[in-house]
């Protein structure tokens, strides 16, 4: 054995021609990341030397690469400084793993002959999905306008296109597209890969956990968990609203129970039990109904199913330190929610709440034109676009579409709807602010609607929810004959002060119903005359600019991955995901009932994902389908750690 672990390379007895393949397929991976890399309108230089880096790293260890992957992946986006949408970091994080591993790891699938077929079956609806999506969107925008209609291929306009575009059906299949690089490449080993991934996953909640925490401590306060406020941690794609940080604590919260399982030392087991609490003040930081029940419902029944197949463990008295830890856990979770009226408010609202997700199901499942639609769904990331055509009511509360060249942004709010007003932002992060006065101009294009009025603000926030803001109309009709409108903002107190400054963003949108204004130009000045806005007159398309939706996402999901499947990837795509889960399910449950302690983590992460899958939607997280993807093949294979009963 290789002191790499059991791997093989093409150099093992394959052909010349298949080792020529893989450096190609390695060498066109390693290509895509450092043109991304180039293209990074914040830290570029950074990017360039951390891509051969991490690749350079899995070539020489290439076994450890699933645990890097599910380690690193949650914190591989700074959207809100990039304004990247098409494309963030995750990409890059994944074509220079994919670029490593197939540098050194031959060819194969290593999984069971009748898992690979289901597999393939899978990828192959992920092109399926893409296809249909982009051919789709254009069909659809040809309608809209009367022409034919092909998606623009300027990157300005792709990476920044929005989802109702071609461009989001590859940005939601970028997870098929990882998945079908990095599946042939998985170790040989899959039973030591099923273990570093988890592993992997267990850091990453502890990264995660961590940034909660300072999260809270940023806005509400950590200890804080009666206010109605909902972290997010990094996962700034719920800019749009969604639940990506609460899928990422259902993979993650059963396999902390894993770990506390199998802890040799008393050490290891004080850092097992801390990263449960972490993951359970987490749970309550999301502010989020279903996560709560799910890790209610993991917290009582993962335990109970470990002492009935009697899982081995490293010492007599674990069994009871589980129930132990895991009851108090549940009792803390009910406490919290008992003394919030927040909490109480929220639970309250459930059953309201709940017939309103079920009237968005049967909306989101009318959408369908054809029976062919029906089969193979309308495309990947179409559900958005044809919700918002339906007539059912949905609408986008604010839309920033660039107009070609440099020709600035066309800023509109919701379509007829006078509730979406205010609920959608165009805002960019600037950093700490001093008190006093900021100064504030905005260009806008001859013969802009002199009925548009928009509204600039300058705010304390996270992700959603601001905490406080500075906000002022910004109205066209008193434009000058440049096109300048200016004002100005006191700030009573700084914002952002200290380790608090990157909190700080800034924005506009439109404030009337049906209106629509072109902006050329806006810009910032602080008290002390610095210029704050990085990309003021969008000659670089929308970087740095990032949209922001409040109150209000049902246009871009379905709220339940069931649906949202079965409406995107038709019935052929959600049978097939179906069956793979129920296969990875299948071998987890029969690994378990033989004392392998993993697989009982791994049958506990898809159970809870599956539940939670009833009330969110995650396709359209690529980071967080591609975790799940990970999960469901490490959960397909023999943990290898069966040992003596308890």
């Amino acid at each position: 054995m290789s002191a790499t672990g059991p791997h093989r390379t093409f150099a093992d007895g394959g052909s010349v021609a298949a080792l020529l393949l893989s450096r190609l397929v390695a060498l066109a991976c390693l290509s895509g990341a450092l043109a991304l890399a180039v293209g990074h309108n914040v830290a570029p230089g950074v990017a360039v030397f951390a891509v051969p880096v991490v690749a350079a790293v899995v070539a020489r260890w290439p076994v450890w690469w699933p645990g890097l992957l599910a380690a690193l992946l949650p914190l591989a986006s700074a959207a809100p400084w990039t304004g990247d949408w098409l494309t963030d970091e995750s990409d890059l994080l994944w074509l220079a793993v994919a670029a490593g591993a197939w540098w050194r790891l031959g060819p194969g699938v290593r999984v069971k002959r009748a898992g690979s077929v289901w597999w393939l079956l899978l990828a192959l609806s992920g092109a399926i999905g893409l296809l249909r999506g982009w051919g789709d969107a254009a069909v659809f925008q040809g309608l809209q306008s009367g022409d034919a209609a092909e998606p623009s291929w300027s990157w300005n306009e792709a990476q920044y296109a929005g989802h109702d575009s071609a461009w989001n059906a590859v940005r939601v299949s970028k997870a098929w597209l990882a998945l079908l690089l990095l599946l042939p490449v998985w170790p040989a080993d899959r039973g030591a890969a099923a273990r570093r991934f988890a592993w992997g996953l267990l850091a990453g909640l502890a990264l995660v956990g961590a940034v909660v925490l300072a999260e809270r401590a940023a806005t509400v306060g950590w200890q804080n968990l009666a206010l109605p406020y909902r972290a997010t941690a990094l996962f700034w794609e719920m800019h749009v609203g969604g639940g990506a940080i609460d899928m990422y604590l259902a993979l993650t919260l059963p396999l902390t129970l894993w770990a506390v399982w199998r802890a040799r030392t008393p050490v290891g087991l004080a850092m097992s039990l801390l990263l449960l609490g972490l993951a359970v003040h987490a749970v309550l930081a999301t502010f989020s109904r279903g996560i709560v029940a799910v890790a209610l419902l993991v917290l009582l029944f993962m335990p109970l199913a470990a002492l009935r197949w009697r899982l081995p463990v490293p010492v007599a008295r674990r069994p009871l330190q589980l129930l132990a830890s895991a009851g108090l856990c549940m009792v803390l979770l009910v406490w919290a929610l008992a003394r919030s009226d927040s909490w109480d408010d929220r639970l309250g609202r459930a059953q309201a709440d709940m017939l309103g997700r079920w009237q968005h199901w049967m909306a989101a499942l009318q959408v369908w034109r054809t029976p062919g639609e029906v089969l193979l769904g309308v495309g990947a990331g179409r559900l958005p676009a044809r919700l918002v055509a339906s007539g059912e009511g949905y609408e986008w509360p604010g839309t920033a579409r660039l107009v070609g060249g440099s020709a600035g942004v066309l800023l509109g709010g919701p379509a007829s709807r006078e509730d979406l007003t205010g609920r959608w932002t165009l805002s960019q992060r600037v950093g700490g602010l001093p008190q006093g006065s900021l100064r504030w101009a905005v260009r806008v294009a001859p013969g802009t609607d002199p009925a548009a009025v928009l509204w600039i603000s300058v705010c304390e926030r996270w992700l959603l929810g601001a905490l406080r803001c500075a906000d002022g109309p910004v109205v066209p009709a008193r434009a000058d004959e440049d096109g300048w409108i200016q004002g100005t903002l006191v700030l009573r107190e700084p914002f952002g002060a200290g380790w608090r400054a990157p909190l700080v963003s800034a924005g506009f949108q439109s404030d009337k119903v049906g209106r629509e204004a072109r902006v050329l130009e806006v810009r910032l000045w602080d008290a002390q005359g610095r210029q704050r806005f990085r990309n003021p007159d969008f000659a670089s398309g929308l970087a740095h600019w990032m949209p922001v939706a409040e109150s209000y996402y049902q246009p871009w999901h379905a709220d339940n991955l069931a649906v949202e499947l079965l409406v995107e990837r038709g019935v052929l795509g959600l049978l097939l995901v179906a069956v793979v889960l129920w296969l990875a399910m299948r071998t987890a449950l029969q690994q378990a009932r033989r004392g392998d302690p993993l697989a009982w983590g791994y049958l506990g992460v898809l159970g809870a994902c599956c539940v939670l899958g009833t009330l969110i939607s995650v396709t359209e997280f690529p980071r967080i389908a591609l975790l799940l993807a990970f999960t469901a093949l490490a959960a397909s294979t023999n943990c290898g750690e069966v040992g003596n009963r308890s």
